[in-house]
């Protein structure tokens, strides 16, 4: 199915479609996750995002903060941390809330950026906070430069919790009581650097080791049952 999909994606209207060297290596190696495979041998890559607004195609990219998870732990060393330049004039409400400056040499291009993201995350499943809003911004970005979507499948970590308060109903809770805030205080998570990508990313992080050992004492242990 996966041949499938990545033949039928570089095929438009009969004719042969070019992407960026970087999306090509993405999707050759690119594989869909084992449905039977365990939630501890499956590579998870928590990923956060800052932008400018909050439409997806007409906010800029500030950050991007990412972190693996695998066999319920962090991989720490191999955090990815990403600035994008902020323009020459960023305002204070933009200051105030990300953190971020104008700082020229240590701010990646968008060129530059996307191949790094893309990397890696290889095959792992993407896990976010609301993370619907994150892969819509970077598949922006993505399609400024060429490139096509991101193919990793997604769990969000609000939906998550909705379905361990409520398995049969989870739509039906009140969206405000998952807001990160939120949770953290319900799971007795410290929010370190919040509102920044790798601060968020890294707080999400712990909130799914939360959620998931909470849904592994209901039984649910494999990648089925969790997507």
């Amino acid at each position: 199915m996966i041949r499938q999909f990545i033949k039928k994606i570089f095929s438009g209207h009969g004719r042969q479609r070019t992407y960026p060297p970087y999306y090509q290596q993405y999707l050759a190696s690119y594989q869909m996750p084992e449905s039977k495979k365990s939630i501890e041998a499956q590579e998870f890559v928590v990923l956060d995002t800052e932008a400018s607004g909050l439409e997806p195609t007409q906010s800029q990219l500030l950050s991007i903060g990412a972190i693996k998870i695998s066999n319920r732990s962090f991989c720490v060393d191999d955090a990815l941390v990403i600035h994008l330049p902020v323009g020459s004039n960023p305002s204070e409400a933009e200051v105030a809330i990300h953190g971020i400056i104008k700082e020229k040499n240590t701010a990646l291009t968008i060129e530059e950026a996307m191949p790094q993201l893309l990397s890696y995350i290889g095959s792992a499943i993407v896990v976010g906070h609301h993370i619907a809003f994150d892969i819509a911004l970077l598949n922006q970005q993505l399609q400024n430069l060429g490139a096509g979507k991101i193919m990793n499948k997604t769990l969000d970590t609000a939906m998550l919790c909705r379905r361990l308060d409520n398995p049969m109903q989870p739509q039906s809770l009140p969206g405000k009581e998952y807001k990160l805030d939120h949770l953290c205080k319900r799971f007795d998570i410290t929010p370190f650097a919040r509102h920044t990508a790798e601060g968020d990313a890294y707080i999400t992080g712990i909130l799914f080791l939360k959620i998931i050992n909470a849904l592994s004492a209901r039984g649910i242990n494999k990648i089925k049952d969790l997507l």
